[in-house]
């Protein structure tokens, strides 16, 4: 199967951080379910914990080993990132966003 996403980015703000991700082409609300299995696949242990769906936004609630993510998909923006549940996982995130970036390069 075609590897959807083509890059990720870590952004690091002041008492938070996020893996931003991209996509090999623009999408929609109906992408989305395709899209999360693509984010999914690109860890080892992955369990799905939520799915919630609004007007504008999915969210999936996810654990990755023992750290609980939530991928987002923002549909009017056409955007995506990871974000942890508990503040004070966030300095783990760097440690997803390298493995990550790890993966995806074995893809290219």
């Amino acid at each position: 199967m075609q590897q959807l996403i083509t890059s990720v980015d870590y952004i690091r703000h002041e008492t938070s951080a996020v893996i931003q991700v991209y996509f090999l082409q623009s999408w929609r609300q109906d992408d989305v379910t395709a899209l999360a299995e693509d984010v999914f696949s690109l860890f080892d242990d992955v369990t799905l914990i939520e799915h919630a769906q609004g007007a504008d936004i999915e969210t999936f609630h996810i654990r990755v080993d023992t750290l609980d993510l939530l991928v987002n998909f923002e549909l009017y923006s056409a955007s995506c990132w990871l974000e942890v549940v508990n503040h004070q996982d966030t300095d783990s995130l760097r440690y997803i966003f390298e493995n990550v970036n790890k993966k995806l390069a074995k893809c290219e």
